[in-house]
């Protein structure tokens, strides 16, 4: 009898009723155990090897319940669940991290790809870029599961049927139909809160003359995180501008002024110096009169200029701009002259 796996020298057979010696079974379940971990082995090589792909757009959101589903669905089938990418960001976005780190996955990490449901990859308006992701993974001889139909599994071998486009299909234009509910309820609370509190902070941007600060009577889904109010200091600087603009002075002059005195201008990409357009934009903007327009709704605010001296600034402003426009084309009515 050849040697076990395991490399012990065991005994021949009883053939006998004598009763096997210790040395014996230890030897046969030596063997026993090596053949259940060759079983492993081959199991292991030849299981189809599973990445989970899940997101959320905010923190609210239950992103476990992606991950539980893919889990059942891989223990279910007997798949091994190797990996997971997860992001929190809007569908919308196209360049999300989670969403390149999916589409660059080769054989060698995965053969399948399992998704909850569609609109957790995207929620493009273009049908064309949702199906080119699709296609992306299957032209990397990756599957892709979703989970809300799991028995249609998408594979480079599989053509992809009329009857399954059309599915697909379906599927894009309920999450594009999704996004556009989600939008609009989330326009209609921003309207009803901004209503109660016009002050509300809508956006990462801050105007110029204004801060932001926590709302001390915070309640997570109920009340505004945060409120804007008048910057004392900006809004002197504001004044004055305004002053400016009423004796005449340019949008440059009082750009470089800005600039001088290290009055900075900030926007969602940080600090940077005051342009001329920006300086007329700030000047026209009817915040500074105490209107506020957020989704097409007026809301009435603390202003920092009367409206007297605000419609004799943008006066200035457009007088301005026609003698300069006028130099201009005498400038170039000279030039063809000469």
């Amino acid at each position: 009898m050849p040697p076990c796996v395991s490399g012990l020298s065991c005994p021949p057979r009883h053939t006998s009723a004598v009763q096997p010696s210790w040395n014996t079974l230890i030897c046969r379940v030596a063997q026993f155990n090596d053949f259940l971990y060759l079983c492993a082995v081959i199991q292991s090589s030849t299981m189809t090897k599973v990445i989970v792909y899940a997101r959320v757009s905010t923190s609210k959101q239950d992103l476990q319940r992606q991950l539980l589903l893919a889990k059942d669905y891989c223990s279910l089938r007997g798949y091994d669940l190797v990996n997971k990418i997860v992001e929190q960001e809007s569908g919308t976005k196209q360049n999300r991290e989670g969403i390149k780190q999916l589409l660059s996955l080769t054989q060698e990490d995965c053969d399948m790809v399992v998704v909850s449901e569609l609109s957790r990859i995207t929620r493009e308006e273009e049908f064309q870029r949702v199906f080119s992701k699709i296609d992306k993974l299957r032209d990397n001889g990756i599957s892709i599961v979703f989970l809300d139909d799991p028995d249609v599994v998408y594979s480079k071998e599989n053509p992809i049927s009329f009857t399954q486009f059309i599915m697909l299909g379906v599927k894009a234009q309920g999450a594009r139909e999704e996004l556009m509910k989600i939008r609009d309820r989330m326009k209609s609370g921003r309207v009803a809160k901004l209503k109660a509190n016009p002050y509300m902070v809508t956006s990462s941007q801050i105007p110029f003359g204004y801060e932001k600060y926590a709302n001390p009577n915070y309640i997570l889904g109920q009340t505004p995180k945060s409120f804007i109010r008048i910057n004392e200091k900006e809004a002197l600087v504001i004044r004055f501008c305004y002053d400016m603009a009423c004796n005449g002075k340019s949008c440059q002059k009082i750009a470089d002024y800005l600039n001088t005195t290290g009055n900075i201008h900030r926007n969602n990409k940080g600090e940077k110096l005051w342009q001329a357009a920006e300086v007329a934009r700030m000047l026209r903007n009817k915040l500074y009169i105490g209107i506020r327009t957020i989704e097409g709704v007026t809301h009435e605010v603390t202003p920092i200029v009367s409206e007297e001296v605000f419609n004799l600034a943008s006066e200035c402003i457009s007088r301005n701009r026609c003698i300069i426009a006028n130099k201009s084309n005498l400038s170039k009515i000279v030039y063809i002259m000469i």
